[in-house]
């Protein structure tokens, strides 16, 4: 398995040594991702649950409260790519709202 720095690395263009994309999101596993958004202030709301197997994150934007359900069978379950990108969009963790990849994937 390929280390994070290595993950988050700029995609060098071959013929010109360019940076052309960052690729900053990487999978995660479901206890990991808890740990980071919890000091974001996200806390898993262990009182409800989703349909099914689906866990709910719930956390305060811009005064409003916002409950994020997404599947989860397993502690050990690794979210993908596309899951980390919505949850940090959705609560507003994303670079382009103030937090760095450096800074979230750093918090835990």
């Amino acid at each position: 398995m390929r280390g994070r720095e290595t993950q988050a690395a700029d995609i060098q263009d071959a013929s010109h040594g360019v940076a052309l994309a960052r690729v900053a999101d990487f999978p995660l596993k479901y206890r990991r991702l808890r740990a980071i958004l919890k000091t974001f202030n996200v806390k898993e709301d262990v009182t409800k649950r989703g349909k099914g197997s689906e866990r709910m994150f719930v956390g305060v934007v811009d005064g409003k409260v916002i409950r994020l359900p997404t599947k989860c069978h397993n502690e050990g379950d690794e979210k993908p790519r596309a899951v980390i990108r919505s949850i940090r969009r959705h609560f507003k963790l994303t670079e382009a709202d103030g937090v760095s990849d450096e800074e979230f994937y750093g918090r835990a």
